[in-house]
């Protein structure tokens, strides 16, 4: 079968270890995962109640537009319901926004070692990526803005970073929105936004509201404790949405999906507990490793990034031998780094005696 050059250079996007596989695999019991930056508390209850009552209406497809769920998120943030659309996680929004805005001829700019997704969906339409070297594992500003030019269309930046955990602060951040001309999206990615405390944090949502082209991006998966029902959305100008809605998959976002999330929305209790659970093992576990040597790139986020100044992969398989997750970044040009979800205490206790155990 004859494949074009750009798929067949591609590397696929490989998720966490599940725990059942390393369980199988290895023969053990009792393992955690800290890979994938899920919630510890697990699912929002109130969404799992929604799930249970929206069960014996499986038979019928769902809203093909969500109009329930949008209305709600309308509700919530003040925003136009045509200018809000779903997608099966933020990454369905991602992928769909770079279908509908690049075509050969454009450029996609992105900062190194950014989410991965975006890089891996303009490469599979051939277009173009211009990645920006990071500046001491922030991403580089000044670089981003020099790099604008006549074809760039799309502007990925996921804020703050995953993998690294940093974030771009306010008065940068205006820097590059001055760039986002008529002819530029923005991709604003947030899927870590309700963990955030830091006051110098710009929401790309204000920038949206002050007419910028920018699609800000925003996740059930994270604090809502929701990554398996896969339901994500953004918010952009009626235009941008609507031409992303032609290209759009029909029903890309499940029924129990939707039902969830607008559960979610309202579960105001235990957001604030996870909240404050995740600041707590933030602080914790990040005192913790620099107090045995290991190097922590700062976070604002519900994971940190560890450099080990060694190649990462042996530590990893070491680490998955006592019953533990984590996750190489090796494909982010990285290798000597893991990203460490943080987990409840006893979880994180165990990561730290694993990690005394083996270093």
């Amino acid at each position: 079968m004859k494949v074009p050059e750009n798929i067949k250079n591609l590397n696929p996007y490989i998720p966490g270890k599940p725990i059942e596989e390393l369980e199988r695999e290895f023969g053990i019991k009792n393992s955690i995962k800290l890979a994938s930056n899920e919630n510890p508390l697990g699912p929002s209850p109130k969404a799992i109640s929604r799930i249970v009552a929206e069960i014996p209406r499986l038979n019928l497809y769902p809203d093909g537009s969500g109009f329930f769920l949008r209305k709600k998120i309308s509700e919530k943030f003040g925003w136009d319901i045509d200018g809000i659309i779903l997608g099966n996680g933020s990454v369905d929004l991602i992928e769909l926004a770079v279908r509908t805005f690049c075509q050969k001829g454009d450029e996609v700019l992105i900062p190194a070692s950014s989410f991965i997704m975006c890089k891996l969906v303009a490469l599979s339409m051939g277009i173009k990526i211009v990645e920006i070297p990071l500046k001491d594992y922030h991403y580089d500003v000044e670089g981003i803005i020099k790099a604008v030019n006549k074809n760039t269309r799309v502007i990925y930046i996921d804020n703050p970073s995953n993998p690294l955990g940093t974030y771009i602060p306010k008065e940068k951040w205006e820097k590059i929105i001055e760039k986002v001309s008529d002819d530029i999206l923005l991709i604003a990615d947030q899927a870590y936004f309700e963990y955030i405390t830091k006051e110098d944090y710009p929401d790309a949502f204000e920038d949206l509201k002050k007419g910028v082209n920018v699609l800000v991006l925003r996740t059930f998966s994270k604090i809502y404790g929701l990554a398996g029902l896969r339901i994500g959305y953004g918010f952009s100008k009626k235009e941008i949405i609507d031409y992303m809605n032609r290209v759009r998959s029909p029903f890309n976002t499940n029924s129990l999906a939707q039902a969830a999330a607008q559960a979610a929305l309202d579960d105001y209790e235990f957001v604030e507990k996870s909240k404050k659970l995740n600041e707590e093992e933030l602080n914790f576990l990040t005192s913790e490793l620099k107090k045995r040597g290991l190097f922590v790139v700062p976070s604002i986020t519900n994971f940190i990034l560890v450099d080990f100044k060694v190649d990462s992969i042996e530590i990893y398989n070491k680490l998955l031998k006592e019953g533990i997750i984590v996750r190489p970044v090796k494909n982010y040009n990285l290798p000597t780094a893991l990203r460490i979800s943080i987990g409840k205490r006893e979880e994180n206790l165990k990561l730290l005696s694993a990690l005394d155990k083996i270093l």
